[in-house]
């Protein structure tokens, strides 16, 4: 846990065997009634929740192969809102859903969206959902939809609209591969996230990386190419891990972090905490990514 100007607070650090132990993470969010920290483990099918001092609190057993969850409060219960990564249950004949919802009695009370397979190819994150303050939305991977998902059930809230097709992922497979689609006359490799005020996307197009920002309130919409590293002429991709309020939060190769910042911000006037700046030259290639908080406004 990090301070928002980036200090170091506290970590926790319980991977293992044992019955309060992970032993992997795939996602994690901030249970908004208790405020512990729930950890979703896909190893051990597991949603365990934690103290911010890393001390052991409870955890309920999840019958699906989830990657990905959020909270959704509602009038009457919270919800834990569930992504797959699997096309079939671990019991049963169901095929599977995009989509599963529990209730605060860990209870499965909706699933939706027949299940898809998102291909790894080029850009992605396999992020796929938003907590815009207005509930949880959801992009099928590999397509334009963005679904808004509600407790009883899931229905498209947006289509991202592009001047070209968007490739779905067997599409994908065959331009990549087999030479069946021209990448000039497409978008593909979408990622969507949504803040309370803007919507952001990250594509590919003829093999180049765009960003895309629409502000919700204003109506306006932003498009910056591949941004280039002086130092190396290398591209520099900003790759979105989530949203804090209306800034979003960025990962940086270590080896790029020096030639981003320097394009966020040139002149070194725009940013939080101006330090970072020197922490940045006394960074050697072996330094961990580093997180930056972005506001595009």
């Amino acid at each position: 846990m990090f301070s928002l100007n980036g200090n170091f607070i506290s970590s926790i650090s319980a991977q293992g065997r044992g019955a309060e132990e992970y032993l992997q993470i795939s996602d994690f969010d901030i249970n908004p009634k208790t405020r512990a920290i729930s950890i979703l483990d896909p190893g051990k099918k597991k949603v365990i929740d934690y103290t911010f001092n890393s001390e052991y609190l409870s955890d309920f057993e999840v019958n699906i192969w989830a990657k990905e969850f959020k909270y959704l409060e509602t009038e009457n219960c919270l919800l834990r809102v569930f992504t797959t990564k699997a096309s079939k249950l671990v019991d049963g004949e169901d095929k599977g859903h995009d989509i599963y919802v529990y209730d605060s009695n860990h209870n499965l009370i909706h699933s939706d969206l027949e299940f898809s397979q998102a291909l790894s190819i080029g850009l992605g994150n396999g992020i796929t959902l938003s907590n815009t303050g207005e509930g949880i939305k959801y992009q099928k991977p590999n397509s334009n939809i963005v679904y808004a998902i509600k407790d009883k059930e899931t229905s498209i809230d947006k289509i991202i609209g592009f001047d070209y097709g968007v490739l779905s992922g067997d599409e994908i497979e065959n331009a990549f591969f087999k030479g069946k689609k021209i990448l000039d006359e497409y978008v593909y490799n979408l990622i969507y996230f949504e803040s309370i005020n803007w919507v952001y996307t990250l594509f590919m197009f003829d093999t180049k990386p765009y960003i895309g920002l629409f502000n919700k309130k204003s109506k306006e919409s932003i498009l910056y190419k591949e941004q280039k590293d002086p130092s190396c002429g290398c591209g520099i991709t900003l790759n979105i891990k989530g949203v804090n309020n209306d800034s979003f939060i960025f990962e940086t190769e270590m080896q790029k972090l020096e030639g981003m910042v320097n394009i966020l911000d040139p002149d070194q006037t725009k940013c939080y905490n101006p330090e970072i700046f020197n922490e940045v030259e006394k960074m050697d290639m072996i330094s961990n990514p580093i997180l930056v908080l972005v506001d595009f406004e």
